[in-house]
């Protein structure tokens, strides 16, 4: 096996790629294996830098999170409302019952007010939540609740 030598060159590479690109990438563009850049990039004390992605949907979450749904924000990032819920994680963010409470009523309020506007233009709901009510069955049973 031979043992390879790290030029100043190939060292400067390495360390303006390996903490925003891939291992393989760092690897292809040094020709070397990617062993051999997981091995130097630990010898130099190199890490990696969080995704810029990441960095970018972890702001907009942060920015969010306490009037926003998960699916709503996952939806807005083109992201699963799981993914969503594990970045708030890693980032630090809580949400009281309170803001939980805020954040399903308006949801499930937004939701009737579709389902209510899908029923007047006569399409078929999308849901199973019942947004018109029988006025005339309602006056019937509380009549006979009084008279009982």
């Amino acid at each position: 096996m031979k043992k390879l030598i790290w030029t100043d060159e190939m060292i400067e590479t390495l360390r303006n790629l390996y903490p925003v690109e891939t291992n393989s990438y760092t690897a292809s563009v040094l020709g070397v294996s990617e062993k051999s850049v997981n091995k130097k990039a630990s010898e130099l004390g190199i890490g990696k830098f969080a995704k810029s992605k990441w960095l970018e949907r972890a702001e907009y979450i942060r920015c969010h999170f306490y009037d926003k749904s998960f699916a709503e924000i996952g939806k807005e990032l083109g992201i699963s409302k799981w993914s969503v819920s594990r970045i708030a994680g890693q980032i630090g963010l809580r949400r009281t019952d309170r803001e939980t409470s805020h954040v399903s009523s308006r949801v499930r309020g937004e939701l009737i007010r579709r389902e209510r506007r899908r029923m007047i233009f006569g399409l078929e709901p999308l849901t199973n939540i019942k947004v018109v009510t029988n006025r005339a069955r309602i006056r019937l049973r509380s009549r006979l609740k009084a008279c009982i």
